[in-house]
């Protein structure tokens, strides 16, 4: 089975090259990395260019450029649209995954076909998100839609990112991301969780989650916390 991983790319320069080594070194051998330009203005796209020259191996890097920026729930669109593939992962560009995270998904996915999407555990040091780790009641794999409502949305992570993801789940569900907003994530679980009828759930840790000060979610301003509260309305 083919990966994509999608990765949207906006002034990330002091992580990016972090989170593209950790794709690198999978164990698993049949993955393409679908890189999406927003249009940032440091020298990301740069260190993109480079690390996808000098890397030898069997992954299938490609670029995908925006006209202009347009947030990560375009990039992730976008990303959707361009795969080739059988399952999408979702990554953040300040993030990294394990040498074995998609081997230990993909192996879920064979185990349980059914599955609309495997989700693995996240690996940080920060309070809020280790607040919000797989419960350790949580299956292996669920089919009971009132259960798998209720893990979902309140026993695992609200996020895209870690998830194993088949494609057609996606687009036969049409669930893209709503641009404009930010916490995307939370908004587009809860329309994950009434589609979802079959899920597979590990307790290994397969992502790294890094603070990133300087995104939009940790920003102080004024204008970014107008955004925040907008976001949350929605």
């Amino acid at each position: 089975m083919k990966v994509s991983i999608i990765i949207p790319i906006f002034n990330v320069a002091q992580f990016i090259t972090r989170c593209l080594q950790s794709v690198a070194v999978q164990t698993y051998d049949d993955i393409e990395c679908i890189l999406v330009d927003d249009c940032g203005t440091d020298e990301s796209m740069h260190i993109v260019e480079q690390f996808i020259h000098d890397y030898k191996g069997n992954i299938n890097f490609r670029i995908v450029h925006h006209e202009q920026n347009r947030g990560i729930s375009a990039a992730r669109n976008t990303g959707i649209k361009t795969a080739d593939c059988d399952y999408i992962y979702f990554m953040d560009s300040d993030d990294a995954i394990t040498p074995d995270c998609i081997e230990t998904l993909t192996n879920l996915a064979k185990k349980y076909p059914e599955a609309n999407y495997i989700q693995g555990e996240t690996i940080s040091d920060s309070e809020i998100l280790n607040n919000g780790k797989t419960d350790a009641d949580v299956p292996e794999y669920c089919t009971e839609r009132p259960l798998l409502e209720e893990i979902i949305l309140e026993k695992t992570h609200r996020t895209a990112w870690n998830k194993l993801i088949k494609r057609s789940f996606l687009i036969n569900n049409a669930l893209f991301f709503p641009e404009g907003i930010i916490m995307e994530d939370h908004y587009w679980t809860y329309f994950a969780s009434k589609c979802a009828t079959a899920v597979s759930f590990t307790h290994k840790g397969t992502y790294y989650y890094y603070i990133n000060k300087d995104s939009l979610v940790n920003s102080p301003t004024k204008a970014s916390c107008i955004i925040r509260y907008k976001s949350y309305m929605t």
